[in-house]
């Protein structure tokens, strides 16, 4: 099952999860994607919020952002 799944997630680190997003929208023409972060939680966690999925897009974001002369 995983092999015929895992070509249309993006696994990496911010960077390349970056790259690959952005490459994704340009392949489709897009320009906006929609991200599901999936990270694990801790056991001290609030099982309310999800701070690890918070800081994936914290991270995505600053990899995506512009970058300035």
């Amino acid at each position: 099952v995983m092999e015929r799944i895992r070509p249309n997630w993006i696994i990496a680190d911010a960077e390349e999860g970056a790259r690959q997003v952005t490459e994704l929208a340009e392949r489709f023409s897009v320009g906006e994607i929609m991200v599901h972060p999936v990270a694990g939680q801790r056991r001290e966690d609030d099982p309310h919020t999800a701070p690890a999925r918070v800081r994936t897009l914290e991270l995505l974001t600053e990899a995506l952002k512009p970058a300035t002369a």
